[in-house]
Protein backbone atom coordinates (compact mmCIF):
# COMPACT_ATOMS: atom_id res chain seq x y z
CA UNK A 1 0.00 0.00 0.00
CA UNK A 2 1.11 3.54 -0.87
CA UNK A 3 2.32 5.14 2.46
CA UNK A 4 2.77 8.45 3.57
CA UNK A 5 5.66 10.11 4.94
CA UNK A 6 7.59 13.67 5.89
CA UNK A 7 8.53 13.99 2.13
CA UNK A 8 4.90 13.42 0.98
CA UNK A 9 4.00 16.96 0.49
CA UNK A 10 6.93 17.02 -2.35
CA UNK A 11 6.07 13.98 -4.31
CA UNK A 12 2.15 14.64 -5.63
CA UNK A 13 2.72 11.17 -6.84
CA UNK A 14 2.64 9.90 -3.39
CA UNK A 15 -0.60 11.85 -2.96
CA UNK A 16 -2.14 10.63 -6.15
CA UNK A 17 -1.41 6.77 -5.64
CA UNK A 18 -3.03 7.20 -2.09
CA UNK A 19 -6.03 9.11 -3.36
CA UNK A 20 -6.43 6.01 -6.27
CA UNK A 21 -5.93 3.74 -3.68
CA UNK A 22 -8.35 5.37 -1.07
CA UNK A 23 -11.26 5.49 -3.83
CA UNK A 24 -10.44 2.23 -4.53
CA UNK A 25 -11.51 0.85 -1.00
CA UNK A 26 -14.18 3.33 -1.04
CA UNK A 27 -15.66 1.57 -3.87
CA UNK A 28 -15.75 -1.69 -2.63
CA UNK A 29 -17.00 -0.23 0.48
CA UNK A 30 -20.31 1.96 -0.54
CA UNK A 31 -21.40 -0.19 -3.84
CA UNK A 32 -24.56 0.88 -5.45
CA UNK A 33 -27.25 -1.15 -5.87
CA UNK A 34 -30.41 -0.41 -8.73
CA UNK A 35 -33.39 0.75 -7.04
CA UNK A 36 -35.55 0.61 -9.97
CA UNK A 37 -35.87 1.84 -13.69
CA UNK A 38 -37.53 4.49 -14.89
CA UNK A 39 -38.34 4.28 -18.91
CA UNK A 40 -34.54 4.40 -19.70
CA UNK A 41 -33.25 5.99 -16.61
CA UNK A 42 -31.76 3.62 -13.83
CA UNK A 43 -31.96 4.92 -10.24
CA UNK A 44 -29.12 3.59 -7.78
CA UNK A 45 -29.21 3.44 -4.41
CA UNK A 46 -26.22 3.31 -1.88
CA UNK A 47 -27.20 0.99 1.16
CA UNK A 48 -23.67 2.11 3.11
CA UNK A 49 -24.10 6.22 2.32
CA UNK A 50 -24.95 7.29 5.86
CA UNK A 51 -21.74 5.17 7.10
CA UNK A 52 -19.00 6.13 8.65
CA UNK A 53 -15.98 3.37 8.30
CA UNK A 54 -13.08 2.63 10.15
CA UNK A 55 -13.90 2.48 13.81
CA UNK A 56 -14.12 0.64 17.21
CA UNK A 57 -17.17 -1.26 17.84
CA UNK A 58 -18.07 1.51 20.21
CA UNK A 59 -17.41 4.37 17.76
CA UNK A 60 -19.55 2.64 15.11
CA UNK A 61 -22.49 2.68 17.40
CA UNK A 62 -22.54 6.08 17.96
CA UNK A 63 -22.37 6.58 14.25
CA UNK A 64 -25.38 4.34 13.15
CA UNK A 65 -27.05 6.68 15.15
CA UNK A 66 -25.82 9.64 13.26
CA UNK A 67 -26.95 7.67 10.08
CA UNK A 68 -30.08 6.92 11.24
CA UNK A 69 -30.55 10.73 11.58
CA UNK A 70 -28.66 11.84 8.43
CA UNK A 71 -31.23 9.53 6.93
CA UNK A 72 -34.22 11.33 8.65
CA UNK A 73 -32.92 14.64 7.44
CA UNK A 74 -32.61 13.76 3.70
CA UNK A 75 -35.87 11.67 3.94
CA UNK A 76 -38.33 13.40 5.76
CA UNK A 77 -37.26 16.69 6.69
CA UNK A 78 -35.79 17.88 3.01
CA UNK A 79 -39.58 17.42 1.88
CA UNK A 80 -40.60 19.91 4.48
CA UNK A 81 -38.65 23.04 2.81
CA UNK A 82 -39.96 23.81 -0.41
CA UNK A 83 -43.86 23.37 0.04
CA UNK A 84 -43.03 26.04 3.49
CA UNK A 85 -40.56 28.34 1.81
CA UNK A 86 -42.87 28.81 -1.32
CA UNK A 87 -46.62 28.27 0.55
CA UNK A 88 -47.79 31.61 -0.55
CA UNK A 89 -47.37 33.83 -3.43
CA UNK A 90 -45.60 36.05 -0.94
CA UNK A 91 -42.98 34.02 0.46
CA UNK A 92 -42.72 32.75 -2.98
CA UNK A 93 -41.52 36.35 -3.75
CA UNK A 94 -39.41 36.67 -1.00
CA UNK A 95 -37.31 33.63 -2.01
CA UNK A 96 -36.82 34.81 -5.48
CA UNK A 97 -36.09 38.70 -3.92
CA UNK A 98 -32.29 37.03 -3.19
CA UNK A 99 -31.33 35.92 -6.61
CA UNK A 100 -32.92 39.32 -7.89
CA UNK A 101 -31.11 41.56 -5.49
CA UNK A 102 -27.77 39.64 -5.44
CA UNK A 103 -27.49 38.65 -9.05
CA UNK A 104 -25.59 39.96 -11.74
CA UNK A 105 -29.02 40.88 -14.14
CA UNK A 106 -30.40 43.88 -15.60
CA UNK A 107 -33.57 45.04 -14.30
CA UNK A 108 -35.63 43.07 -17.47
CA UNK A 109 -34.35 40.26 -16.43
CA UNK A 110 -34.77 40.69 -12.65
CA UNK A 111 -38.16 41.29 -12.92
CA UNK A 112 -38.79 37.76 -15.29
CA UNK A 113 -36.64 35.68 -12.85
CA UNK A 114 -38.68 37.43 -10.01
CA UNK A 115 -42.09 36.48 -11.09
CA UNK A 116 -42.03 33.70 -13.22
CA UNK A 117 -39.82 32.10 -11.24
CA UNK A 118 -41.81 32.53 -8.30
CA UNK A 119 -45.10 31.33 -10.01
CA UNK A 120 -42.93 28.42 -11.06
CA UNK A 121 -41.95 27.39 -7.51
CA UNK A 122 -45.69 28.70 -6.19
CA UNK A 123 -46.67 25.64 -8.57
CA UNK A 124 -44.02 22.84 -7.98
CA UNK A 125 -44.47 23.73 -4.11
CA UNK A 126 -48.47 22.89 -4.47
CA UNK A 127 -47.29 19.75 -6.31
CA UNK A 128 -44.30 18.48 -3.43
CA UNK A 129 -47.27 19.01 -0.59
CA UNK A 130 -49.81 16.85 -2.28
CA UNK A 131 -46.85 14.44 -3.10
CA UNK A 132 -45.01 14.05 0.76
CA UNK A 133 -47.25 16.24 2.87
CA UNK A 134 -50.89 15.76 1.97
CA UNK A 135 -53.87 17.26 3.42
CA UNK A 136 -51.74 18.28 6.50
CA UNK A 137 -51.13 21.74 7.48
CA UNK A 138 -47.34 22.57 5.93
CA UNK A 139 -46.24 25.06 8.55
CA UNK A 140 -47.65 22.44 11.42
CA UNK A 141 -45.16 19.84 9.54
CA UNK A 142 -42.33 21.96 9.77
CA UNK A 143 -42.84 22.62 13.47
CA UNK A 144 -43.18 19.25 14.00
CA UNK A 145 -39.78 18.42 12.20
CA UNK A 146 -38.05 21.17 14.04
CA UNK A 147 -39.46 20.07 17.42
CA UNK A 148 -38.45 16.60 16.71
CA UNK A 149 -35.09 18.03 16.00
CA UNK A 150 -34.58 19.88 19.06
CA UNK A 151 -36.63 17.74 21.28
CA UNK A 152 -35.77 13.85 20.18
CA UNK A 153 -32.44 14.43 18.37
CA UNK A 154 -30.66 16.49 20.61
CA UNK A 155 -31.61 15.12 23.42
CA UNK A 156 -30.68 18.48 25.63
CA UNK A 157 -26.94 18.32 24.43
CA UNK A 158 -25.68 21.56 22.34
CA UNK A 159 -25.15 19.48 19.54
CA UNK A 160 -26.67 16.19 18.27
CA UNK A 161 -22.65 14.87 18.58
CA UNK A 162 -22.56 16.58 21.71
CA UNK A 163 -20.32 19.09 23.07
CA UNK A 164 -19.23 18.98 19.29
CA UNK A 165 -20.97 18.89 15.69
CA UNK A 166 -21.38 15.58 14.12
CA UNK A 167 -22.11 15.28 10.68
CA UNK A 168 -25.74 14.81 11.41
CA UNK A 169 -25.50 18.62 12.66
CA UNK A 170 -23.82 19.68 9.49
CA UNK A 171 -26.35 18.05 7.35
CA UNK A 172 -29.24 19.85 9.71
CA UNK A 173 -27.40 22.71 9.23
CA UNK A 174 -26.89 22.86 5.84
CA UNK A 175 -31.15 21.77 5.01
CA UNK A 176 -32.04 24.91 7.48
CA UNK A 177 -29.39 27.81 6.08
CA UNK A 178 -31.23 27.05 2.97
CA UNK A 179 -34.74 29.05 3.45
CA UNK A 180 -32.69 30.84 6.86
CA UNK A 181 -34.28 34.54 6.83
CA UNK A 182 -37.25 33.30 5.41
CA UNK A 183 -40.71 33.78 5.98
CA UNK A 184 -40.65 30.19 6.60
CA UNK A 185 -37.62 30.56 9.14
CA UNK A 186 -39.11 33.23 10.86
CA UNK A 187 -42.31 31.46 12.10
CA UNK A 188 -40.71 28.51 12.68
CA UNK A 189 -38.09 30.11 15.09
CA UNK A 190 -41.44 31.79 17.15
CA UNK A 191 -43.05 28.52 17.19
CA UNK A 192 -39.99 25.99 18.04
CA UNK A 193 -36.34 26.47 20.02
CA UNK A 194 -34.75 25.77 16.39
CA UNK A 195 -32.64 28.97 16.66
CA UNK A 196 -30.27 28.64 19.69
CA UNK A 197 -29.01 25.62 18.11
CA UNK A 198 -28.60 27.29 14.91
CA UNK A 199 -26.70 29.96 16.29
CA UNK A 200 -24.02 27.44 18.03
CA UNK A 201 -23.55 25.63 14.74
CA UNK A 202 -23.41 28.91 12.35
CA UNK A 203 -20.64 30.34 14.98
CA UNK A 204 -18.90 26.97 15.65
CA UNK A 205 -18.71 26.42 11.81
CA UNK A 206 -17.40 30.13 11.67
CA UNK A 207 -14.93 29.02 13.79
CA UNK A 208 -13.67 26.39 12.28
CA UNK A 209 -13.76 27.52 8.58
CA UNK A 210 -10.60 29.22 7.12
CA UNK A 211 -13.36 31.40 4.56
CA UNK A 212 -16.37 31.84 7.17
CA UNK A 213 -19.66 30.67 6.46
CA UNK A 214 -22.70 32.55 5.50
CA UNK A 215 -26.20 31.61 5.07
CA UNK A 216 -28.07 32.41 1.86
CA UNK A 217 -29.96 34.75 4.10
CA UNK A 218 -32.93 36.73 1.56
CA UNK A 219 -31.92 40.66 1.64
CA UNK A 220 -35.32 41.39 3.56
CA UNK A 221 -37.91 39.43 5.77
CA UNK A 222 -40.99 40.77 4.60
CA UNK A 223 -42.38 41.18 0.89
CA UNK A 224 -45.39 43.85 0.45
CA UNK A 225 -48.39 42.91 -1.09
CA UNK A 226 -48.34 42.80 -4.53
CA UNK A 227 -50.28 41.61 -7.97
CA UNK A 228 -50.61 37.97 -7.80
CA UNK A 229 -50.78 36.44 -11.42
CA UNK A 230 -53.65 34.54 -12.70
CA UNK A 231 -51.66 31.18 -12.46
CA UNK A 232 -51.61 31.02 -8.55
CA UNK A 233 -54.22 33.48 -7.21
CA UNK A 234 -56.39 30.32 -6.95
Amino acid sequence: SSGINAEWPLRPGVVRGFLNEFYYKMEGVYKPLVAKFSRDKVKYTYPNKYKIMGFTEGEQKAMERVGRTRKWVDEHFVHLISPNVYRTWQEALASFDYFTVNGNFDESQKFYIRYIGAAAMYLIGKRLKRRHIGDNDVREELYDGMTHWTKVLLKDQMFHGGSEPDLADVDMWGMCSAFHGMPAWHDACKHTKIEPWYNRMEKHLNEKSAIGIQSANPTHDVVKEEFVPAAVSN
